[in-house]
C-alpha cells in the first residue's frame, strides 16, 4: 500500500469531493432542471445533464453559463484496488458500485489516487474524524447550507400531512465488506435496538413525537414508510446532523446480530453490542458505509483507516471515491494540552488536515508559519448559529432573577444592551459576525427600524436607567 505523503492541496480536493457534493437523478433519463445558486462558485449539480459554471470576472459581476456534462458511464478506481481486481481479490469496480452512484462535484478539481492523510484527535472517541468522514446520513447539508439533498436515501415523499414520510433507499449500496445495505438494516436498528428493552437504547431525537414513538414498516429490499403521530416535516433535515444522528443509525444488521442478547446466549447483556454501535471507529472488520475503514486502532495511542473498496460515490470522470488511500490519526495523550499540542504539529508540518480545535488566539500563529509548516489556514463558515453564545441562566438560584430572566421585555432589554461589536474584536480578532443566537450568519434578516427605539423604551421601562448615545441601558 502506497504510503507516499499528500500537498495540502491534494488534502483539501480529496477530502472536499469525498464529503460534499451533488446528487445524481433517480432516473435513468431525467427531465433536465437548473438552479443556479449564486452565493458561491461552488455550484450543487441537482440533475445528470446539466450543471451550471459559476466564473467571478469582478468583484461586483458573476458570468453564468450552462453546460452538458453527461454522467460517467465507465469507472475508474484506485491503483491498489486494481491490483486486488487483478488478484481476483475484489470484484471490478463497476460490480462494487450501485446503480446510479452518488456523483460528487469536486470543491477545487478533479483529484489524483493515492497518498496518506496526516491527523490528529483530542482523544478515544476520534469525534474530528468522525465529523469529516463517518457522516453517511440519510440526507446531507447542500454545500450553501440552504436544505439537504438525498445521500444514502435516494429519495423521498412525505404524505400532505407530513404524517406519513416513505424513504427510497439507493439500490446497490454495499457496507465495506461488500454485503449489501437495504431496508433491513435501519429497520433492524428500530426493532431491535431501540424497541427491544433488552438493548435499552434511548428514542433518537426526532422519532417521537407527542410523546409516542413512529411506527416503521418495510415496504421492499429498498423503502420503508414512517409513521409519525404527529406532523414532522423536519424529520429528513434533523437527520442531517452530525455523525450521531442517522448516521448512526444505518447499521450492519447482520454483523451485529452475533453480539445482540436476544439472538446469541453468549451475551447476557447488550454492552458489546452497545460498544460496536457507538464506536464503530474501535473496531476492524465492523462494516462501514465510510470512504475509508478501520484497519488498526490503539487506545490512547493512534488509529489507521484504508479506503473502502465498496464505497458508492464516484467523481463526474467516474473516478471512485475517496482519492485518499490511507488516514493515519495520533491520539493526543491523556493528561496533554491538547489545542497546543495540535499547534506545534502542525507548525512543524505533521499534520497534512485537519477540521477544528484551533482557537481563534493561534490564529496569527499558524498564519506566520504556514510557509514553513506547508499549509493553508482557512477559516471555515460554521453554516450553522453563531459561536460562542451569551445564554441565561435559567436554573440560578434566585427565584427573583429568574423570574426577570422569563419576562421577555427584560431580554429585549438585554439583548439590545449588549453591544456585540467590542466582543468580537477582543475575542474574535476582528473576525466573523454576530448574529442573534440560533441564527445562520449568511442568511438574511429582515431589519426592524422601529426595533431600536422601542426595545431603548423596555429598557429604561424595566432597569430604571438612562441609554448614552443610544447605545442601550447604561452601566
Amino acid at each position: 500500500m502506497s504510503t507516499s505523503r499528500i500537498t495540502r492541496r491534494q488534502m483539501i480536493r480529496g477530502l472536499g469531493v469525498a464529503t460534499t457534493g451533488a446528487v445524481l437523478a433517480a432516473c435513468v433519463q431525467p427531465t433536465p432542471q437548473v438552479q443556479v445558486v449564486k452565493e458561491t462558485v461552488v455550484v450543487e449539480k441537482q440533475v445528470e445533464k446539466q450543471v451550471v459554471q459559476t466564473k467571478v470576472v469582478e468583484a461586483t459581476k458573476v458570468v453564468e453559463k450552462v453546460v452538458t456534462v453527461a454522467a460517467p458511464t465507465r469507472f475508474k478506481e484506485a491503483p491498489i484496488l486494481a491490483e486486488q481486481v487483478k488478484a481476483g481479490k475484489l470484484p471490478p469496480v463497476d460490480k462494487r458500485l450501485p446503480e446510479t452512484p452518488l456523483i460528487i462535484d469536486p470543491v477545487e478539481e478533479i483529484g489524483k489516487y493515492g497518498g496518506t492523510w496526516r491527523m490528529m484527535d483530542s482523544g478515544d472517541g476520534l469525534g474530528q474524524l468522525r465529523m469529516a468522514i463517518a457522516t453517511e446520513s440519510l440526507n446531507k447539508w447542500k454545500r450553501d447550507v440552504n436544505g439537504s439533498r438525498p445521500n444514502v436515501v435516494q429519495s423521498y415523499k412525505f404524505n400532505d400531512t407530513a404524517t406519513e414520510l416513505t424513504i427510497q433507499f439507493r439500490k446497490g449500496v454495499k457496507w465495506s465488506d461488500g454485503s449489501p445495505f437495504t431496508a433491513n438494516d435501519y429497520l433492524w436498528w428500530w426493532e431491535q435496538m431501540v424497541m427491544n428493552e433488552k438493548v435499552g437504547l434511548a428514542t433518537p431525537a426526532g422519532y417521537r413525537t407527542d410523546g409516542k414513538p413512529l411506527q416503521m414498516s418495510k415496504i421492499d429490499d429498498y423503502s420503508v414508510k414512517l409513521t409519525f403521530a404527529a406532523s414532522t416535516p423536519l424529520f429528513m433535515d434533523y437527520s442531517v446532523r452530525g455523525y450521531y444522528n442517522s448516521a448512526t443509525h444505518l447499521i450492519p444488521s447482520e454483523y451485529l446480530k452475533q453480539f445482540h442478547p436476544s439472538l446469541n446466549t453468549k451475551y447476557p447483556d447488550a454492552k458489546e453490542l452497545l460498544a460496536q454501535y457507538n464506536n464503530p471507529h474501535q473496531y476492524p472488520g465492523r462494516p462501514v458505509l465510510w470512504g475509508w475503514m478501520v484497519e488498526s486502532f490503539k487506545s490512547a495511542d493512534s488509529a489507521v483507516f484504508v479506503r473502502n473498496p465498496y464505497y458508492w460515490k464516484v467523481d463526474p470522470e467516474g473516478n471512485q471515491l475517496p482519492y485518499i488511500d490511507k488516514i493515519e490519526v495520533k491520539i493526543a495523550p491523556t493528561g496533554t494540552n491538547w489545542t497546543e499540542l495540535l499547534l506545534l504539529k502542525t507548525i512543524a508540518g505533521e499534520i497534512d488536515f485537519q477540521i477544528r480545535d484551533y482557537p481563534v488566539k493561534n490564529v496569527p500563529v499558524l498564519k506566520e508559519n504556514e510557509k514553513k509548516g506547508d499549509y493553508r489556514t482557512m477559516m471555515w463558515s460554521r453554516g450553522d448559529y453563531a459561536w460562542p453564545w451569551i445564554i441565561l441562566y435559567y436554573d440560578y438560584p434566585d427565584k427573583g432573577i429568574v423570574d426577570l430572566m422569563y419576562d421577555q421585555r427584560f431580554r429585549q432589554a438585554l439583548s439590545h444592551a449588549i453591544q456585540p461589536q467590542p466582543h468580537q474584536r477582543g475575542g474574535q480578532p476582528g473576525s466573523g459576525q454576530a448574529p442573534p443566537g440560533g441564527s445562520q450568519p449568511r442568511k438574511p434578516r429582515i431589519p426592524d427600524p422601529r426595533r431600536q427605539g422601542r426595545l431603548r423604551a423596555v429598557g429604561e421601562g424595566l432597569c430604571g436607567l438612562r441609554s448614552e448615545e443610544g447605545r442601550g441601558p447604561a452601566g
